[in-house]
């Protein structure tokens, strides 16, 4: 497998769970990446410092090379894995704007690696499709974890596009979820403009607006470059002590964090599948989400959770689902029943053989 960074964030996590899935039947699976700011991974992550050098790391010719980022390691893999004839798959985890801001602005990425390619935030957005589509149509299959973005990438000319959702680990018993005075709200993921955050902090004002009875939290789990307007804003909404921040959490600590929450909110447009939005649905927590790839994905409209456009619509809804939780919290744990990494691997592998 292949990352430009391994990192706290849905696409390595996918990648972690895919990972471990061919690990438990017997398949020998590596990463590859330019930085591992993980702890958490027991899949052997291989550094590469230098692209002249990569080629050595491949003692042994691989089966399959799987690519999670179209950036500049990427691409120097997947011309050789061309010349060496090697079945290349990848996946299609990020939007082209998002793709963007992250190789130019989000992360501090090791700039001494591939100078060629540090010049990409002059490239203008409308050619960054175009980079996109030529990367992917080289490899042999593009993965695509929402049908709604299947069909999009079908139609825009991505010839070689197929459905394969994330998988995620299933709780075979999740206790009965009952509402508690302070009704609990959880946000989990990185704090980047994309995630739109601050969209999440302004429902969260119209809510305590709107209902005066009960009383509300909302904490927020991650951090990332955006954390300074988002305090700022709540300093300007006067939610001081309501909207709490934890910072980031090894995601193996997350099955202590989700069950003491009651919703889960999620206002970022460009998901294509939204796994954190899947693994709260796997606790029970019934989540309003705007409108995206991965809320359509992952939402019953009305059932699970809400879909919705506007901060007000989002608050309305928070209050729609307190009046019929156990109904809601119910039909959310329901709703993944499908998404197991043991079906995720299965559906790969048999895609790929």
């Amino acid at each position: 497998m292949v990352l430009e960074y391994f990192v706290y964030g849905g696409t390595e996590q996918a990648a972690i769970n895919l990972a471990r899935g061919l690990k438990a039947k017997g398949h020998n699976v590596k990463i590859f990446t330019t930085m591992n700011n993980r702890k958490d991974s027991d899949i052997e992550v291989i550094i590469i410092k230098d692209i002249k050098n990569f080629r050595n790391l491949f003692h042994k010719k691989p089966d399959i090379i799987l690519f999670h980022s179209p950036g500049p390691l990427s691409y120097a893999i997947l011309a050789y894995a061309k010349i060496a004839n090697i079945k290349t798959v990848a996946y299609y985890h990020t939007l082209p704007e998002v793709f963007v801001s992250l190789i130019t602005n989000n992360i501090d990425r090791p700039k001494n690696i591939f100078k060629e390619f540090n010049k990409i935030a002059e490239i203008p957005k409308k050619t960054i499709d175009g980079y996109l589509k030529s990367f992917y149509n080289t490899t042999d299959i593009t993965f695509c974890p929402s049908k709604t973005l299947t069909e999009k990438l079908k139609k825009s000319g991505f010839v070689n596009a197929k459905y394969l959702p994330y998988g995620l680990e299933l709780k075979t018993k999740v206790k009965k979820r009952k509402l508690e005075k302070i009704v609990k709200l959880l946000y989990v993921g990185q704090l980047r403009k994309d995630k739109n955050v601050e969209f999440l902090l302004k429902a969260f004002s119209q809510l305590l607006e709107i209902e005066k009875k009960r009383d509300f939290v909302l904490d927020i789990v991650g951090s990332g470059p955006r954390e300074k307007q988002i305090r700022d804003l709540i300093l300007e909404l006067n939610l001081e002590g309501k909207v709490r921040f934890y910072g980031t959490i090894p995601h193996e600590k997350l099955e202590d964090i989700y069950p003491k929450y009651d919703i889960y909110l999620n206002a970022a447009k460009s998901e294509t599948f939204g796994l954190s939005m899947a693994e709260a649905l796997a606790y029970g927590l019934p989540v309003v989400a705007i409108h995206s790839h991965g809320s359509k994905e992952l939402i019953k409209n009305k059932k699970n959770g809400f879909i919705i456009r506007s901060p007000r619509e989002m608050a309305k809804s928070i209050l729609k689902i307190i009046r019929k939780y156990k109904e809601f919290s119910k039909e959310a744990y329901k709703s993944v029943e499908n998404y197991s990494i043991e079906k995720f691997v299965d559906r790969f592998l048999y895609l790929v053989k």
